[in-house]
């Protein structure tokens, strides 16, 4: 997903160190992405928040590719079904309190692999 792209999602959560923003970034400019892609869901962030500011504060281009995961495609690759566990939780496609329950359905693989943290 373009950098343009990336900006228009909604961040999880303001990110709680700004070093660690300031180091992504530098490391952004420097060397280009490394490390998990970005995980979204309808248009709002489930990982990143760090990853997020820094793409904010980094002097890239528009244009620079970021890696970028649905939160339905983790779903898939765990063989779950994202919409059957949203709605027994009495969930839909809007950021809410059931995102934890939906959250801890994924194996720990997952989570460690796509670096989701609930």
């Amino acid at each position: 997903m373009k950098l343009s792209q990336v900006l228009e999602l909604i961040p999880p959560h303001d990110p709680e160190d700004s070093i660690k923003v300031n180091e992504i970034a530098s490391s952004l400019e420097a060397k280009g992405w490394e490390g998990q892609p970005l995980v979204y869901h309808y248009g709002k962030l489930i990982t990143g928040s760090h990853r997020y500011a820094a793409l904010e504060k980094a002097d890239i281009p528009y244009s620079f590719e970021i890696p970028c995961l649905c939160l339905s495609e983790i779903f898939q690759e765990a063989d779950l079904d994202l919409s059957e566990i949203m709605t027994e939780e009495g969930s839909d496609e809007a950021w809410d309190g059931a995102w934890q329950f939906v959250l801890n359905s994924l194996p720990s693989n997952i989570t460690e692999k796509y670096g989701i943290q609930y």
